[in-house]
């Protein structure tokens, strides 16, 4: 079946919410602070109820069975792990929830990191200041172009030891074939 990329990250990320176990949801509500669910749900990019409102502000929402109002800030949350993401990866990671997709179109213009030399940036302001999924190289902006606490040179010299800058655990070769690397002819 042909889906546009945007109807395919879609899929794919209410398959994952919907596979997401209570203690999953539990680790990213942790990690997230109660603040941007806030920000996401005054905003109207989220949906919650008065009663996931109420959960927030009394800091029950870690509670476990994590309420179903959630949902939306997963979704809101792990759509954005699709960017820039390579379409074969997509319709792969597809195939695992039983739905037979092809993506119609390309993906979204994307930069390269400085780095590791994958595609994991948006361009212009999209990317600035956000952090390579692979590497963790933060990508700055105009008036900082470089943010990060350690120079280029040590960070490609953490890679080349197949570590992350920051937390140095080994980069999965998982997350390696999400993205296209300089030369794929996909990209060029």
């Amino acid at each position: 079946m042909k889906k546009t990329r945007i109807e395919a990250k879609i899929l794919l990320t209410r398959c994952w919410v919907g596979n997401l176990s209570d203690e999953s949801k539990l680790e990213i509500l942790v990690r997230t602070p109660i603040e941007v669910i806030l920000d996401l749900a005054y905003a109207c990019i989220i949906e919650l109820s008065e009663n996931g409102l109420e959960l927030l502000k009394k800091k029950k929402h870690t509670e476990l069975p994590i309420h179903k109002d959630f949902d939306a800030f997963f979704f809101e949350h792990l759509f954005h792990d699709w960017n820039y993401a390579k379409n074969s990866f997509i319709e792969n990671e597809l195939k695992q929830y039983n739905h037979t997709v092809k993506i119609s179109d390309g993906m979204e213009p994307v930069s390269r990191c400085l780095c590791c030399e994958y595609y994991t940036f948006g361009v212009g302001e999209e990317a600035d200041w956000t952090e390579c999924s692979i590497c963790e190289w933060m990508w700055g902006d105009k008036n900082d172009p470089n943010p990060n606490l350690i120079s280029l040179e040590q960070a490609k010299h953490l890679f080349s030891e197949n570590k992350r800058i920051y937390d140095k655990k080994k980069i999965s070769t998982e997350i390696l074939k999400k993205y296209h690397k300089k030369g794929d002819k996909e990209i060029c």
